[in-house]
């Protein structure tokens, strides 16, 4: 089954007089890759898809197998075009990427508002636009990020495009989007982010809530102007992959929190933006936010050998003041330690008391496909699942390679008292 992929190719060559061609035609385009990441609406429907940016619109390509480039990389590309498709017979990188992630700023979105006879306006208009992603989101982000980044927001009107084509046409809908902006008298080119919003009765995509170019500035958002997706889509513009959840087994096949095993749940961390997100829009967890640079002088990196106990004192993720995070590092993976609290954006957690009656434990997902996290359940032989995730109060845990012990000692509502130190032989 081949792999649908978006690419943005030269008018002249993809062209014809009067309009695109649906015969087949040989091409070679030049361009710059990007990745746009799917998002299903149940939660579970998950897929990549792939752009390519030049001067003019956007186009679908098919692969037999995904690229081996990466995001933000100058390509050249060979293929068969059909209409606005392009099978590809060829990829190769022309440079290194480049992109620069900026976390630290507001960023200006442009939301538009795009729709077809066929799928007319629904009832999101221009002002709910602009409330949900330059204030509410605004919001979200800023006390996230510790007041390091925010959303302002500017909608279009509704726009009038042509009817997309059958499936997914993303790059369809990105150029009519960007053509009738610049009719309407915007310049996309201008914002930080660009958001394309299109009705929820659209017959496109089905399945899917939206998608969002990792890292990038473009997202697409079917129907559901909400915070879930759209906190989630931007996240992905930030360069965030999925918090999963890892499910693992000793050699044995007993449930442990981390073993030689383990089955991975693409959306499975509850408790994160990046994750389910029907719960409730939870923060990113303390291993995100430091690839976002929003930790400094918040974590504290733990090494083994341990020459003696380590003894430390986290306060909650979602405030601003005091230790945030143990990063211990054993046996080539990182084990991230947190403490989370149902407080700001996390008030919803007060239904869920097994994520906050202990530490919470995320590790990097172990792939260089992505930067993902999985989050690890820490009571593997209990009945609720990743519900009760957190290593409880008055409990340990000691890593496979027995390189530390982790103690949780105590827990108020302002901060949790740890032990990292070796452990018992």
């Amino acid at each position: 089954m081949r792999v649908k992929i978006l690419v943005a190719a030269l008018a002249a060559l993809l062209v014809a007089a009067g309009g695109a061609s649906a015969a087949s035609s040989k091409i070679v385009v030049r361009g710059t890759f990007f990745v746009a990441h799917a998002d299903g609406r149940d939660g579970v429907r998950d897929a990549d898809r792939y752009l390519l940016k030049t001067g003019a619109g956007y186009f679908d390509l098919d692969f037999t197998q995904a690229p081996a480039v990466q995001p933000n990389q100058p390509v050249l590309v060979a293929g068969e075009q059909q209409g606005r498709e392009i099978f590809v017979s060829r990829i190769e990188a022309t440079g290194a990427a480049t992109h620069v992630v900026r976390a630290s700023q507001t960023l200006d979105a442009l939301v538009m508002l795009v729709s077809w006879p066929s799928a007319p306006p629904d009832l999101v208009t221009p002002a709910q636009a602009e409330e949900q992603v330059g204030s509410t989101d605004d919001a979200w982000y800023e006390e996230v990020s510790y007041g390091s980044l925010g959303m302002a927001a500017t909608a279009t009107p509704w726009m009038t495009i042509a009817a997309p084509g059958e499936g997914c046409p993303l790059g369809q809908l990105l150029t009519e989007a960007e053509s009738a902006a610049v009719a309407d008298g915007f310049d996309p080119s201008a914002y930080d982010r660009e958001i394309i919003y299109v009705p929820f009765t659209a017959s496109i995509c089905p399945g899917f809530a939206g998608f969002g170019f990792v890292p990038g500035r473009i997202t697409w958002i079917l129907g559901e102007m909400d915070t879930r997706v759209t906190v989630h889509e931007l996240g992905h513009n930030l360069g965030l992959w999925h918090s999963h959840s890892a499910s693992c087994f000793d050699a044995s096949g007993v449930a442990v929190p981390y073993g030689p095993t383990c089955y991975i749940a693409e959306y499975g961390d509850l408790f994160d933006a990046m994750g389910l997100g029907f719960p409730g829009v939870g923060h990113f967890n303390a291993a995100q936010k430091k690839l976002l640079g929003w930790m400094v002088n918040r974590y504290r990196d733990v090494t083994p050998p341990l020459r003696g106990p380590v003894k430390a004192k986290l306060t909650p993720l979602e405030s601003d003041g005091g230790l945030k995070a143990l990063a211990i590092h054993a046996d080539g993976t990182t084990f991230w330690i947190e403490y989370r609290a149902a407080i700001g954006v996390d008030s919803w957690l007060s239904n869920w008391p097994g994520a906050l009656n202990g530490v919470l434990v995320h590790i990097p997902q172990p792939s260089d496909a992505s930067n993902g996290t999985n989050l690890l359940d820490m009571t593997p032989t209990s009945t609720d699942g990743f519900l009760d995730a957190a290593l409880p109060v008055g409990t340990s845990y000691t890593d496979p390679s027995r390189s530390f012990t982790l103690v949780v000692r105590s827990a108020s509502s302002a901060e949790v008292s740890l032990v990292v130190r070796r452990p018992k032989k």
